[in-house]
């Protein structure tokens, strides 16, 4: 599987993505106690925000602290017969919003990526 992103920023932007990322990126969604930020964005015309980080924590522990901290902020699960745990993504709906949340473990780590996405019906211009 391959996802592709395509990055465009303005001079500004680039300037402040030189800098390291800092912790609690993405509005409204927690960051996994311990954490290490590697790569935020945010597109503010699609209305888009990744987060991408590391820990030590095994997946399983990080997809159960998004579910139940998810949950507990009115997020329902999107995906039939998720439980807190048991899978190494999670999708989430809150009203107009999505929130993806894949894991997945390489070289002794967790990683991390959270997609946050406020829907819209509107065409873009």
């Amino acid at each position: 599987r391959t996802l592709v992103f395509l990055i465009e920023q303005s001079r500004a932007e680039a300037d402040r993505s030189a800098r390291p990322p800092s912790a609690a990126a993405l509005p409204g969604i927690p960051d996994f106690p311990g954490s290490e930020p590697l790569f935020v964005a945010t597109d503010e015309k699609a209305k888009a925000d990744i987060a991408v980080s590391t820990t030590v924590a095994p997946v399983s522990a990080v997809t159960r602290f998004y579910h139940e901290n998810l949950t507990a902020g009115g997020w329902a699960p999107g995906l039939p017969g998720s439980a807190a745990g048991s899978r190494s993504h999670g999708v989430y709906l809150k009203g107009r919003k999505i929130c993806c949340v894949l894991t997945s473990e390489r070289d002794r780590q967790t990683h991390v990526t959270v997609l946050h996405k406020e829907l819209s019906n509107k065409p873009d211009p």
